[in-house]
């Protein structure tokens, strides 16, 4: 039962965490439509692709530390159990 609440758990942190992160794209999205009207030169384009690859890059990184952290959390609970 202990390890059902666990997973339970988990699985809203990610809930929470997906719907967080996609309000997050969908504001920088609609930013970056803004700005590609307002600046159109080398620097301003450059550092806006530099900004997008460094979010998608910390996404991937929270994602994977996240699962890591909660496989880490069920099998040490799995492990209390036995």
């Amino acid at each position: 039962m202990f390890c059902l609440n666990s997973l339970v758990l988990v699985f809203l942190i990610f809930l929470l965490f997906f719907i967080i992160v996609y309000c997050i794209i969908i504001s920088f999205i609609g930013n970056l439509k803004i700005r590609r009207k307002i600046m159109i030169n080398y620097f301003s384009n450059n550092f806006i692709l530099i900004t997008r690859l460094f979010l998608v890059r910390f996404t991937l990184i929270f994602i994977l530390k996240l699962l890591k952290f909660s496989v880490l959390t069920i099998v040490t609970d799995f492990k209390m159990r036995k």
